[in-house]
């Protein structure tokens, strides 16, 4: 049952409906004053996590695949945006890792079956709907849809453009409890994600098995994990060490004919260098309060802008090249953010009503609060 309180004397209450989530949340309102919450949803906010998924975000929807939709700009994809693409996406996998990286208990029946629930519950129905979105809208053939939905396409590739990401995340969260209880003891997790991704390249080189994006994100979202699990790693690894192996990185992938597996560095410490970088400075940022709000939104812009750019061109297209990139920009990006927004909003306050039990009982590792040290989760 909810409980009311008086919204003008305490600032936290107005995103706070369950009495132990008020405490949680008016305990860290009262230590920083201006602290970044915006509709909180269950989960508590840090705007360095959400700037860097806006910042990610707007790259792909509002730069990468935005010019899918015109042929104004055919140089929107060179040596530089490619690699881009790669660290945006390592970031994406990296956040997705660390904030699902609870030190909650797992090992029962129960906190498994509620970690699995929640984390379903939170990301599968969206990703389902705008499967069938696409499909309407014929974006994608519906065998790929059907495959990358039912997550198959992540075994037996190939997966549907776009939505393959969700697929590739989805398929990371079923093996997180396993990765949590193996992190406890750093050596033995290094030895297991060894194995891991070993055993997969293995299958994919001689039997043309899991998709190659699959071996190729682990990685960094391992990563993600043992951060979660190792607090301390945030303030002890020193940038300019990671610094000196992307500039390495960087190198590599320039080589005549390089495989994509040697991409792994770069995919690797470029994301983990714009997360400490970033977590380490959040101060300097909070200014930037509307990418916290894209960032807020993150999963249905990622969702959502192809099945609005392609309703929007449909409605109305200009025939200059450069008002093209103007509608697309100036209207259809900031209305694709905004119905996210929304969506968001409105299926956090789903979630919400559909695990009540989840809430009171505090178990809610997987879904806002959880036991890691941050608090924080996505």
């Amino acid at each position: 049952m909810r409980a009311t309180r008086d919204s003008a004397a305490d600032p936290c209450w107005p995103y706070c409906h369950d009495p132990a989530e008020w405490r949680y949340f008016s305990s860290k309102f009262s230590k920083t004053k201006n602290r970044y919450m915006i509709g909180v949803d269950l989960e508590t906010r840090s705007f360095a996590i959400d700037f860097l998924k806006g910042i990610s975000v707007l790259y792909v929807a509002g730069y990468w695949h935005l010019f899918n939709y015109t042929k104004a700009f055919p140089l929107y994809q060179n040596v530089v945006t490619d690699r881009l693409l790669m660290v945006v996406l390592g970031l994406f996998v990296l956040i997705s890792g660390y904030l699902i990286g609870t030190r909650g208990n797992s090992h029962s029946k129960d906190g498994l079956v509620a970690f699995y629930a929640k984390r379903l519950l939170r990301i599968y129905p969206p990703f389902i709907l705008f499967s069938i979105i696409f499909y309407m809208l014929n974006v994608g053939s519906g065998k790929k849809l059907f495959k990358t939905a039912t997550l198959i396409s992540m075994v037996f590739p190939p997966a549907a453009n776009t939505l393959w990401f969700v697929a590739m995340i989805i398929v990371f969260y079923l093996m997180t409890p396993l990765l949590i209880n193996m992190a406890r003891n750093m050596a033995k997790y290094f030895l297991f994600c060894g194995f891991l991704f070993g055993s997969a390249f293995i299958l994919n080189h001689f039997f043309n098995i899991l998709n190659e994006r699959l071996i190729l994100f682990f990685p960094i979202f391992a990563v993600g994990v043992l951060l979660a699990s190792h607090q301390e790693l945030k303030d002890s690894l020193r940038l300019s060490v990671v610094t000196l192996f992307l500039i390495a990185s960087i190198m590599v992938t320039f080589m005549d004919n390089a495989s994509m597996y040697l991409w792994l560095p770069l995919m690797v410490f470029a994301p983990l260098l714009c997360f400490l970088a970033i977590s380490r400075k959040e101060k300097m940022i909070e200014r930037f309060k509307i990418i916290g709000h894209i960032g807020y939104a993150s999963l249905f812009v990622y969702l959502s802008h192809r099945p609005i750019y392609e309703v929007l061109k449909k409605l109305y297209f200009p025939q200059s090249e450069i008002l093209q990139i103007v509608y697309l920009a100036a209207i259809c990006l900031p209305l694709i953010i905004a119905v996210s927004w929304f969506l968001q909003k409105w299926y956090n306050n789903i979630v919400w009503f559909l695990t009540p039990k989840l809430v009171t009982t505090g178990r809610v590792d997987g879904l806002g609060i959880g036991a890691s040290q941050s608090g924080l989760r996505k």
